[in-house]
């Protein structure tokens, strides 16, 4: 019997919204570019203005910017915040903290503190409580949860914490055992140009369909 291969310690590229956010986002985007092209014929056979195609437009624009951009992305490298007008990248070596009490919160172990816009923490749910004894049931509805018993949502600030506590042991296990080259701790904070571009654009377009 061939002996199985050691499992890959490098953390796989996975990526972070809350489904709520996501819906919300994809709805009014859809329904802003319905509003816009079918406002198209009517803006060039002079019946309709120019407002009834640019303010559609702008919205999605503020949409895509505000509710369907933001993520938080995990790769090889570490986490990436992918922030309204910024993004934040942190290597796995130079995460010290991860917090989720309000939102997802990174700390660094240079103390700075990066929160992210797209993960913000959830009530969460009962989990699966174990029976407290032969012919004794426990009855959820009248039974206290206690904290070992209790499930973060999937997209919580919670649930993507205990992803990233776990990545994190991944990665120094590795390192540890030879398997992962270590890296220096970096911190990279980089303007997000695409979404200030659009930023901008969508409120030009607001403006522009107000004033027409």
């Amino acid at each position: 019997m061939a002996p199985s291969e050691p499992q890959d310690p490098r953390p796989r590229a996975r990526t972070f919204r809350q489904s709520s956010a996501t819906v919300s986002g994809i709805v009014i985007f859809t329904v802003c570019a319905i509003f816009a092209i079918s406002a198209v014929p009517p803006f060039f056979d002079g019946t309709g203005g120019a407002g009834s195609v640019l303010l559609p437009l702008g919205v999605a624009c503020l949409v895509w910017v505000v509710l369907l951009r933001p993520c938080v992305k995990l790769n090889a490298e570490g986490v990436e915040l992918r922030n309204v007008v910024r993004n934040v990248l942190v290597s796995w070596s130079a995460v010290d903290l991860v917090e989720a009490r309000w939102t997802l919160a990174v700390v660094t172990k240079e103390g700075r503190e990066f929160k992210s816009f797209a993960i913000s923490a959830q009530r969460p749910k009962r989990g699966q409580v174990p029976d407290a004894g032969v012919g004794t049931k426990v009855l959820g509805s009248f039974t206290p949860a206690s904290p070992d018993h209790l499930d973060h949502r999937s997209g919580s600030a919670g649930a993507v914490a205990e992803r990233l506590r776990s990545l994190i042991e991944q990665y120094d296990r590795g390192v540890k055992d030879g398997v992962v080259e270590q890296v220096e701790p970096r911190t990279e904070v980089r303007p997000a140009y695409l979404a200030i571009a659009v930023s901008v654009a969508a409120v030009a377009l607001i403006v522009v369909s107000i004033v027409l």
